[in-house]
């Protein structure tokens, strides 16, 4: 909205851009923080930071609804353009793949999300040439690189589920945005 807003197809203003933003954080962050805290009081989960593969089941089929919903609401009762629209797809579609996998693997979260804005970025300056978005891709290249670098010192995650996540993230996004704009 604020970068790229002709990709939206329509101007906003800024107390509709915040409240845009502001949905989209209570739906995708709120909601999911607060069921943690709850099935942290419940003890449906051992630690918030979710070690085992089994703990992260249930937690990640919440987040997955609440992805689902906010994909809903905003494709089909807001629906900003092409661009965004396949921007929150591909997004909760990622999140309940992970919530899948993670019944069966332990991947890594982190290096998938941030995979994942790479190859939105990469896709969306493969797409408008004219566009500047070499140093946005630039940082993002090196975030993710700390990002995968953190799960694997933080002895998070193995080899195999880091680079298994950003894989899957980066693959996703950057064909969606080829496809789908």
């Amino acid at each position: 909205m604020w970068i790229i807003p002709s990709e939206l197809g329509m101007q906003f203003s800024l107390e509709n851009k915040l409240r845009l933003v502001l949905i989209i954080f209570l739906i995708t962050a709120v909601l999911p923080v607060l069921s943690l805290f709850i099935m942290k009081l419940t003890n449906g989960i051992s630690s918030f930071t979710m070690e085992a593969r089994q703990d992260r089941v249930v937690p990640f089929i919440f987040i997955a609804v609440y992805y689902a919903l906010a994909a809903y609401l905003l494709t089909s009762k807001i629906s900003l353009g092409s661009l965004f629209d396949t921007l929150i797809l591909t997004v909760s579609f990622l999140v309940i793949l992970s919530a899948l996998i993670t019944a069966f693997w332990k991947v890594s979260i982190h290096s998938l999300a941030t995979a994942g804005i790479l190859g939105f970025l990469i896709g969306m300056n493969y797409n408008s040439p004219d566009s500047l978005f070499y140093w946005p891709i630039f940082y993002w290249f090196l975030i993710t690189g700390f990002t995968m670098s953190s799960r694997l010192y933080l002895n998070a995650h193995r080899p195999s589920e880091v680079w298994g996540g950003a894989m899957l993230g980066f693959i996703f996004c950057f064909l969606s945005i080829l496809i789908f704009v």
